[in-house]
Parts: structure tokens; C-alpha cells; sequence
């Protein structure tokens, strides 16, 4: 389902908040996209083949070499995710996004942690944000 299917489903019938922060995590994290990225891609074979630590050190690797790198911590917030390390995925989100604050994947990507998390408030707040933030490829 395209988004603006799923917007337009939203308000015809009037859903919460809470659904359709439900509803647009769910987006965010990947069922709207066509392709994932390559590092993406490569973090989901990993995780299917059981090699979770391996990637995970790769990737604080990369943080490690390459602090600023928003990509880097973008990829580790998310691995972090994954894995059911909430808090470790949150930090890392909140470090990219004092790079690069206007960022609506990366507070798409804290908002979906922040709902693993049963965070509903922050994950609004946060799924909101990055639908504000990038209208053109959420709303």
C-alpha cells in the first residue's frame, strides 16, 4: 500500500493518533520502500545467516572511524533496533540527529525505535516530526 493510500485510509475513517503513529512507523521502517540500501541489505543477510555480533562490530567500527559519519550511525541506530537494544539504538539516533536535525529518516528511524520500545508518547512525537520534516515522500 502506497502512503497516500494509507494517509487517505487514515482520514477517511478517522483513526487515533496512536494508529496512525502505528500506521506511519510501520511505513518508516521499510513496507513503503521499493529497495533497501545496500548497508541495509547487507545488515538483513547478515541477521538471517545468525552473524549479529560480527555486523555489530563492524558497525561500531565504522562509528569508531568515522564519528560523524550520519550514514554510519544511521545504520548502527537501526542495527541497534533490531536487535532489541532500544536505548543503545536511541543514543545512536540522537547522535545523528545533532548532525543533521532535519534529518525525517533519522527521526522516522527514532520513532519506530521509541514504538519497539512502547515509548507511544516519543514515538509520535518523533513519527510526526518526520512526516513534517519530508512531506513529499510521506504525506
Amino acid at each position: 500500500m502506497a502512503l497516500e493510500q494509507v494517509v487517505k485510509y487514515v482520514k477517511r475513517i478517522g483513526l487515533t493518533t496512536l494508529a496512525a503513529a502505528v500506521l506511519g512507523a510501520s511505513y518508516l521502517s521499510g513496507c513503503g520502500k521499493t529497495e533497501m540500501e545496500p548497508s541495509t541489505r547487507l545488515v538483513e543477510t547478515q541477521k538471517s545467516v545468525g552473524k549479529e555480533e560480527i555486523i555489530l562490530e563492524k558497525l561500531k567500527e565504522t562509528v569508531e572511524r568515522n564519528p560523524d559519519d550520519v550514514k554510519a550511525l544511521s545504520n548502527l541506530g537501526y542495527f541497534y533496533n533490531e536487535l532489541g537494544k532500544y536505548e543503545e539504538s536511541i543514543i545512536t539516533y540522537k547522535k545523528a540527529l545533532e548532525i543533521t536535525p532535519k534529518d525525517s529518516m533519522l527521526h522516522g528511524g527514532l520513532g519506530n525505535t521509541y514504538l519497539r520500545k512502547g515509548d507511544i508518547d516519543k514515538a509520535e512525537k518523533e513519527l510526526k516530526l518526520a512526516i513534517r520534516l519530508d512531506l513529499n515522500n510521506y504525506g
